[in-house]
């Protein structure tokens, strides 16, 4: 098993015109929103820092709706996190073309 380093997103894709963020964490509950919640948004600050246009898309076994809430509220702030659990993204994959369609 291996994590990615400190600072750094997960997965980092580029598609089109986008840089996506993919953080991707096995915790629920309290937990998931406490430890990723604010790492996904430091990401996507540092991106927009530098003048990258950037979304992130975050998997989990399942969205806790503290973490849902404080992805909504970070909206406000121009920053988009797409929220999705394993199954719904693979079969998401398994069925578009870009990780923009099976993040949707």
């Amino acid at each position: 098993m291996s994590f990615a380093s400190d600072g750094s997103p997960d997965i980092e894709c580029l598609e089109d015109q986008d840089t996506v963020s993919v953080e991707v964490t096995l915790l629920m509950g309290t937990q998931q929103q406490i430890r990723e919640s604010f790492s996904v948004r430091r990401h996507l600050e540092e991106y927009i820092k530098n003048s990258i246009k950037a979304y992130a898309v975050f998997i989990s076994p399942k969205s806790f709706i503290d973490t849902k809430r404080y992805f909504n509220f970070i909206k406000k702030d121009g920053l988009e996190v797409r929220i999705s659990e394993i199954d719904k993204f693979i079969s998401g994959l398994e069925s578009k073309i870009t990780l923009n369609d099976a993040s949707l």
